[in-house]
Protein backbone atom coordinates (compact mmCIF):
# COMPACT_ATOMS: atom_id res chain seq x y z
CA UNK A 1 0.00 0.00 0.00
CA UNK A 2 1.59 3.46 -0.86
CA UNK A 3 0.87 5.77 1.97
CA UNK A 4 4.17 7.82 1.61
CA UNK A 5 5.84 10.30 -0.60
CA UNK A 6 8.80 12.09 -1.25
CA UNK A 7 9.88 15.34 -1.95
CA UNK A 8 10.35 14.32 -5.58
CA UNK A 9 7.02 14.06 -5.77
CA UNK A 10 7.22 9.76 -5.66
CA UNK A 11 5.44 7.53 -3.90
CA UNK A 12 6.77 5.31 -1.44
CA UNK A 13 5.28 2.12 0.34
CA UNK A 14 6.75 2.30 4.39
CA UNK A 15 9.05 -0.71 3.23
CA UNK A 16 10.25 1.55 0.54
CA UNK A 17 11.12 4.70 2.68
CA UNK A 18 13.22 1.94 4.96
CA UNK A 19 15.06 1.09 2.18
CA UNK A 20 15.80 4.47 1.11
CA UNK A 21 16.90 5.39 4.31
CA UNK A 22 19.12 1.81 4.50
CA UNK A 23 20.45 3.01 1.38
CA UNK A 24 21.36 6.81 2.55
CA UNK A 25 22.64 5.87 5.57
CA UNK A 26 22.42 9.31 7.32
CA UNK A 27 23.79 9.95 10.26
CA UNK A 28 20.54 11.01 11.53
CA UNK A 29 16.84 10.99 11.26
CA UNK A 30 14.42 14.08 11.98
CA UNK A 31 10.91 13.47 12.18
CA UNK A 32 8.09 15.98 12.91
CA UNK A 33 4.33 16.42 12.25
CA UNK A 34 1.85 19.33 11.53
CA UNK A 35 -1.54 19.81 11.08
CA UNK A 36 -3.75 22.18 9.38
CA UNK A 37 -7.81 22.94 8.95
CA UNK A 38 -9.01 22.81 5.35
CA UNK A 39 -12.54 22.65 4.12
CA UNK A 40 -13.69 21.73 7.94
CA UNK A 41 -11.01 18.47 7.75
CA UNK A 42 -8.61 18.20 9.64
CA UNK A 43 -4.88 17.54 8.02
CA UNK A 44 -2.01 16.14 9.59
CA UNK A 45 1.14 15.68 7.51
CA UNK A 46 4.26 13.33 8.82
CA UNK A 47 7.58 14.18 7.36
CA UNK A 48 10.75 11.60 8.12
CA UNK A 49 13.45 13.70 7.00
CA UNK A 50 17.61 13.74 6.38
CA UNK A 51 19.77 16.22 5.65
CA UNK A 52 23.03 14.43 4.41
CA UNK A 53 23.77 12.51 1.60
CA UNK A 54 21.80 14.93 0.06
CA UNK A 55 18.53 16.28 1.76
CA UNK A 56 15.51 14.11 1.22
CA UNK A 57 12.25 13.60 3.23
CA UNK A 58 9.05 11.41 3.10
CA UNK A 59 5.26 12.66 4.07
CA UNK A 60 2.47 10.66 4.95
CA UNK A 61 -0.92 12.48 5.25
CA UNK A 62 -3.91 12.03 7.18
CA UNK A 63 -7.19 13.21 7.36
CA UNK A 64 -9.26 13.70 10.16
CA UNK A 65 -12.68 14.62 11.58
CA UNK A 66 -12.13 17.93 13.90
CA UNK A 67 -14.42 16.68 16.27
CA UNK A 68 -11.50 14.20 16.94
CA UNK A 69 -9.33 17.18 18.59
CA UNK A 70 -11.36 19.87 20.16
CA UNK A 71 -8.65 21.55 21.07
CA UNK A 72 -5.10 23.08 20.28
CA UNK A 73 -3.37 21.30 22.71
CA UNK A 74 -5.48 18.04 21.53
CA UNK A 75 -3.99 18.43 17.97
CA UNK A 76 -0.49 19.23 19.21
CA UNK A 77 0.02 16.40 21.25
CA UNK A 78 -1.09 14.11 18.56
CA UNK A 79 1.19 15.11 16.14
CA UNK A 80 3.89 14.59 18.74
CA UNK A 81 2.34 10.74 19.75
CA UNK A 82 2.28 10.32 15.76
CA UNK A 83 5.83 11.58 15.72
CA UNK A 84 7.06 8.97 18.11
CA UNK A 85 5.38 6.42 17.05
CA UNK A 86 6.89 6.27 13.31
CA UNK A 87 9.89 7.01 14.73
CA UNK A 88 10.04 4.60 17.24
CA UNK A 89 9.31 1.91 14.34
CA UNK A 90 12.32 3.41 12.82
CA UNK A 91 14.69 3.03 15.73
CA UNK A 92 13.27 -0.20 15.78
CA UNK A 93 14.27 -0.92 12.00
CA UNK A 94 17.37 1.27 12.10
CA UNK A 95 20.09 2.37 13.83
CA UNK A 96 20.51 5.16 13.30
CA UNK A 97 19.82 8.34 16.35
CA UNK A 98 16.49 9.87 15.87
CA UNK A 99 15.35 13.61 16.58
CA UNK A 100 11.76 14.49 17.04
CA UNK A 101 10.39 17.82 16.01
CA UNK A 102 7.66 19.38 17.94
CA UNK A 103 5.69 22.66 16.78
CA UNK A 104 5.82 24.02 19.89
CA UNK A 105 7.29 26.89 21.53
CA UNK A 106 8.33 28.38 25.07
CA UNK A 107 7.23 31.56 24.56
CA UNK A 108 4.42 32.51 26.90
CA UNK A 109 2.93 34.67 23.67
CA UNK A 110 2.41 31.41 21.88
CA UNK A 111 -0.50 29.15 22.20
CA UNK A 112 1.37 26.15 22.22
CA UNK A 113 3.80 26.93 25.14
CA UNK A 114 0.56 25.73 27.69
CA UNK A 115 1.65 22.27 26.27
CA UNK A 116 5.27 22.38 25.69
CA UNK A 117 6.74 20.95 28.74
CA UNK A 118 3.91 17.72 28.66
CA UNK A 119 4.70 17.47 24.76
CA UNK A 120 9.06 17.21 25.57
CA UNK A 121 8.70 15.09 28.43
CA UNK A 122 6.53 12.66 26.39
CA UNK A 123 9.70 12.63 23.69
CA UNK A 124 12.16 12.41 26.33
CA UNK A 125 9.88 9.55 28.37
CA UNK A 126 9.89 7.72 24.59
CA UNK A 127 13.79 8.31 24.15
CA UNK A 128 14.14 10.33 21.71
CA UNK A 129 16.06 13.65 21.28
CA UNK A 130 13.74 16.71 20.73
CA UNK A 131 13.91 20.06 18.73
CA UNK A 132 11.15 22.98 19.56
CA UNK A 133 10.26 26.05 17.38
CA UNK A 134 12.57 27.69 16.45
CA UNK A 135 15.14 24.67 16.00
CA UNK A 136 11.88 22.03 14.54
CA UNK A 137 12.14 22.73 11.10
CA UNK A 138 10.83 19.21 10.24
CA UNK A 139 7.10 20.15 11.67
CA UNK A 140 6.89 24.04 10.88
CA UNK A 141 8.17 23.94 7.98
CA UNK A 142 8.43 20.66 5.96
CA UNK A 143 5.28 18.72 7.82
CA UNK A 144 3.62 22.18 7.59
CA UNK A 145 3.93 22.91 3.55
CA UNK A 146 2.11 19.26 3.60
CA UNK A 147 -0.54 19.59 5.92
CA UNK A 148 -2.56 22.57 3.86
Amino acid sequence: MVNWFGGNGKEYTKEQVLEELKKYAPSRIYVGCDSQMYNNRLIFALAICVTDSGARYWVRRSIESPDAYPSLSMRLINEVVEACTVSDELRNTLNIPITVHADVSEGKKNRSSKVQKRIVNYIKAMGFDYAIKPDSWASFSVADKHSK
